[in-house]
């Protein structure tokens, strides 16, 4: 099984916060630019060239944090968090049959997706061991463009929790 691998650095010091992602070579392949007075919380993930590949935006007045994911003005996947003591990260694909799960320790940037009881993707803080900084292994026959923008989402997410503390 072999695996691409990514470095994702957010740069939250600059007037439009983004996220860059290089592969493992430190080549840039894709940045996400998040738009600040956006309502609806959007990003918008560009490739190399600053082409839009996929969008992402927040759902407005939702109880619940709920992204959604757009590639060609489809929404492709849904990312929710549940309330409770032990909140909980549900993703689900609006286009793949597969369903597939996330285990690990999201909370701590530690976790991986599944799809029928096979790792197709690893995220780890500890790879490169920089706070604004983790790595990502993607599976080389997984869109590796979703795969990394759900990790975004869900770093977005988690968000206001680090905020808070």
């Amino acid at each position: 099984m072999s695996f691409n691998k990514f470095q994702i650095k957010e740069h939250f010091l600059k007037f439009t916060p983004r996220y860059t992602i290089s592969d493992e070579h430190g080549y840039l392949i894709a940045t996400v630019n998040k738009h600040p007075f956006s309502l609806s919380k959007k990003a918008t993930y560009l490739d190399e060239n600053g082409l839009e590949k996929l969008t992402i935006h927040k759902k407005k007045f939702s109880f619940r944090r709920t992204y959604f994911i757009h590639k060609n003005d489809q929404i492709i996947c849904r990312i929710w968090k549940t309330f409770g003591f032990r909140p909980e990260i549900f993703v689900e694909s609006l286009v793949e049959p597969d369903a597939f799960v996330i285990e690990g320790n999201i909370l701590r940037s530690e976790y991986s997706f599944f799809k029928n009881d096979t790792e197709f993707a690893h995220v780890s803080r500890n790879i490169w061991k920089i706070p604004d900084q983790y790595g990502v292994a993607i599976k080389k026959d997984e869109d590796q463009d979703i795969v990394l923008a759900m990790v975004i989402i869900i770093d977005l997410i988690q968000e206001s929790r680090r905020r808070r503390s």
